[in-house]
């Protein structure tokens, strides 16, 4: 290269480190003085890494004692340098990309800090090495095993969903446009869908899969496998029925080293591409793959998030609740996110721009009924979920919400409509709910109760709340949660407009949320427990006398 003016502010930082580092008897790099800059403009170093100390257990990846490796540092630190070997040796193993480059940062924006400079890279770099010779790696952990790269464009334009198994053959999918970026696929014919070519491989494909189809077709060859001359044949039917007059997508299944379900990567087929897949020439090869992301939510390859956590308890729960304001609605999302598969809405009020302030609706939900706004919330956040309103002359289905339900949740703050929802429960009796009350305090909404009644506890939560009342307000440490039974002062709460304006606390979304969640978090611990009683806890936001989080278990209660 001419010279040091070439390099970037960065390139030329990490290049004095790697210097100075290679210059250190103790140190196992050796840096070679020969480097270039690529087409990227990224600086290529080629540095030899002394490896003999490195102990190589069985399953581990074999090293020789001195492994030379090219480092691509980029014009600027926002990513890490890449390292890639000169060899096929490492093909097929964990953290490979396209057969050479060696994937050191699984989280890169979590993972490398620039500040460290070349010091922090080549720490990075030693440690991979040392992992993979002790066979520490897991094709569970790796990203990009079964295919040994990131499509080019995988991180860009449209999203697929996949939610359904894929078959074990080559066949027929459909993808139908939800939005303007996800698509998602279907196994059934859908009106207005674009066909989506299903193709299995027999084999891995460590070095990626190209950008075309000629690229795609060399790597199966590569593979010796059987579906070579498959792909063609199935892309030109595709291409010929009139839905693919504006293109189609291709769905790759490829084996995964850890079993199980194959991994997906999926790619859009232009128009053009598409007419030239109809006429079948020998341009074929030349079509471009633009490789799309894949949203894989297959039970067998995804975990949930959430998996373990206290609110993992809705997960396929069915829940009755009644109140949907300023924490009703807001446990409600987060009972929705946690999986819940069916809620039940009761709450006629309607929505007025005060209540946005702390309220889970929108300036397009004013003047709607809050259980009516709330449902349509709740179906946009999940598919999966069934979204039901209660009324009261609505019967039939008050025996279905009553008698099958895993919660029945009091959030109304309404002694009227406590009363209502109590006479429910015991005319639509369910032996297998828990049935809860939560709510804030009266005054500032820092504060939160939560009062379950268990599966064979047959009080009402009237009686278990009083039971419960006597308790907090008869001990003074727990004075902080007086209020929750105690009438608020006029001087605790604000009449929100002027004129005869219902008085109510003070509050804000953010912290009503916050006692929604930590409700949420709570109750899911109680399913189908017959634990009875109430927790009583506080944000860090109450003031600073408040008590520190509590149970309350009255007497002569049933519990586990």
């Amino acid at each position: 290269m001419s010279g040091r003016h070439d390099l970037t502010a960065w390139q030329a930082a990490f290049l004095a480190d790697t210097r100075e580092l290679s210059g250190r008897a103790e140190r196992p790099i050796r840096l070679n003085e020969r480097r270039h800059r690529n087409g990227r403009g990224d600086l290529v170093l080629v540095i030899t890494i002394d490896t003999s100390g490195m102990i190589t257990l069985p399953g581990g990846l074999a090293l020789n004692q001195r492994e030379g490796v090219a480092v691509h540092v980029p014009e600027d630190s926002s990513k890490p340098p890449a390292a890639v070997v000169g060899h096929d040796r490492f093909v097929g193993a964990p953290h490979v990309l396209y057969g050479r480059e060696l994937c050191l940062y699984l989280d890169a924006a979590r993972e490398w800090d620039p500040t460290g400079g070349a010091t922090s890279f080549f720490n990075r770099l030693w440690d991979w090495l040392a992992d993979a010779a002790a066979g520490r790696f897991s094709a569970r952990d790796s990203l990009y095993h079964a295919i040994g790269g990131v499509p080019a464009g995988a991180e860009e334009a449209e999203t697929l969903t996949l939610q359904d198994e894929v078959p074990d053959r080559s066949a027929l999918l459909w993808g139908v446009r939800r939005t303007r970026v996800r698509v998602d696929v279907h196994n059934q014919p859908v009106d207005g869908a674009a066909p989506v070519v299903f193709v299995p491989a027999a084999a891995a494909f460590p070095y990626g899969v190209g950008d075309t189809i000629g690229d795609l077709l060399d790597r199966f060859a590569l593979n010796h496998d059987s579906l070579l001359s498959v792909v063609p044949r199935v892309l030109h039917s595709a291409a010929c029925r009139s839905a693919a007059e504006n293109g189609l997508y291709l769905l790759l299944g490829v084996p995964h080293p850890a079993g199980g379900a194959k991994h997906v990567a999926a790619a859009w087929i232009d128009a053009a591409g598409a007419e030239t897949l109809r006429s079948a020439t020998a341009s074929v090869r030349a079509i471009p793959l633009n490789w799309r992301r894949i949203s894989d939510d297959r039970p067998a390859v995804a975990t949930r998030r959430d998996v373990g956590t206290h609110a993992s308890g809705f997960l396929g729960a069915s829940i009755t609740l009644y109140g949907c304001g300023a924490i009703g609605s807001w446990f409600a999302e987060f009972a929705a996110r946690a999986g819940a598969t069916r809620i039940v809405l009761a709450d006629s009020a309607l929505i007025n721009r005060g209540l946005l302030v702390r309220q889970n609706y929108r300036e397009s939900d004013v003047g709607r009924p809050k259980s009516n706004a709330l449902a349509d919330r709740l179906r946009a956040i999940s598919d999966g979920l069934n979204v039901q309103q209660l009324t009261e002359l609505d019967w039939a289905a008050a025996t279905t919400a009553f008698t099958s339900a895993d919660f029945i949740v009091d959030a109304t703050a309404n002694l009227a409509a406590a009363v209502s929802l109590q006479s429910l429960v015991q005319q639509f009796p369910s032996p297998d709910a828990v049935v809860a009350q939560i709510a804030t305090d009266p005054s500032f909404g820092t504060h939160g109760l939560v009062t379950v009644r268990g599966t064979s506890d047959h009080r009402t939560l009237a009686e278990v709340d009083l039971e419960v009342g006597r308790i907090v307000v008869d001990d003074p440490t727990l004075e902080a949660y007086h209020g929750f039974w105690e009438r608020a002062t006029p001087a605790d709460q604000i009449t929100p407009v002027r004129g005869c304006s219902i008085p109510t606390f003070r509050g804000s979304a953010a912290d009503e949320a916050a006692v929604a969640a930590l409700a949420t978090s709570t109750l899911g611990r109680h399913r189908g427990l017959q634990l009875t009683g109430t927790h009583l806890f506080a944000l860090p936001a109450a003031s600073a006398d408040a008590a520190p989080a509590r149970w309350i278990e009255p007497p002569s209660t049933s519990s586990t």
